[in-house]
């Protein structure tokens, strides 16, 4: 029986992807999907990094991170009519770049910025480049190094696992661990405050339903409902809680590897 279920399922494979509109019960489990896959990517990254595979390491969690920002894409294409439109979406939620995009936008932007406004508008940067345009373009660009081997214009071959030391790959590994738990926690967040499950903060305006689309109205609808309400307190207790278990975990790595640095190395015996 095993085998058979096996073997439909590659069947399926050669299936064309969905690129129509969804309903409000599909719109759950495509979040919910993604976030449980964006999740299982990171703990496979830190089991890797635990063993040492820091290329590997890094390539899953830049996956996890592009994984993890899918449910923009899936909550607009929810309110989504125009059936042009929802195909233009659909091709955004299955390419990589713009969910990069999106993800690392949060370093250069806002309150989670990691850098000054003087310097995001910069057009140069010391190691070259635009520093909004290019950050997607190299984070893409090491993930493929860390996974395959390629020849440079210098001439020099670039192997995978002498692409990042454990240092970087803790570093980049935490960086993309506190970017998807804050694009999750900020997507659900927003999604529930207009589901009408979280007081709304200063400054924040709800969105006008009253000249909603009826697909916008009829998703309200299940998200007041009971179900809808279910589902989005599940969602977000769940997130809230792998994050905090998953940061601890990576602190503890960093902290094993830092006191097996500072070892010093046993003396052979004259």
């Amino acid at each position: 029986m095993k085998g058979s279920r096996d073997l439909t399922y590659l069947k399926r494979i050669s299936m064309d992807e969905w690129r129509r509109l969804i309903g409000p019960t599909a719109y759950a489990r495509g979040v919910s999907a993604c976030l449980e896959n964006a999740r299982a990517l990171i703990e496979d990254s830190l089991v890797l990094l635990e063993s040492g595979r820091t290329a590997r390491a890094v390539a899953l969690a830049i996956l996890a991170l592009e994984e993890g920002d899918k449910i923009k894409r899936v909550f607009r294409i929810a309110f989504l009519t125009n059936p042009v439109a929802i195909k233009r979406e659909w091709a955004k939620f299955r390419d990589h770049k713009p969910k990069l995009s999106s993800s690392l936008s949060l370093l250069t932007h806002g309150g989670f910025s990691i850098v000054s406004d003087k310097v995001a508008r910069k057009k140069t940067l010391p190691l070259g480049g635009e520093w909004i345009a290019d950050l997607p373009r190299l984070t893409e660009r090491l993930k493929e190094r860390c996974i395959y081997v390629t020849r440079l214009q210098d001439g020099t071959w670039t192997v995978p696992s002498k692409v990042v030391s454990r240092l970087t790959a803790e570093l980049v590994i935490a960086v993309i661990l506190f970017l998807f738990s804050t694009t999750t926690a900020l997507v659900l967040g927003t999604e529930m405050l207009v589901g009408g499950q979280l007081e709304e903060s200063p400054g924040f305006e709800r969105p006008d339903l009253t000249q909603a689309t009826p697909r916008a109205k009829r998703w309200l609808r299940w998200r007041l409902g009971n179900a809808g309400q279910l589902w989005g307190k599940r969602e977000l207790s769940r997130q809230m809680q792998w994050a905090s278990k998953a940061a601890e975990r990576s602190r503890r790595l960093n902290c094993s590897a830092k006191r097996v640095q500072r070892t010093p190395r046993a003396t052979r015996p004259t």
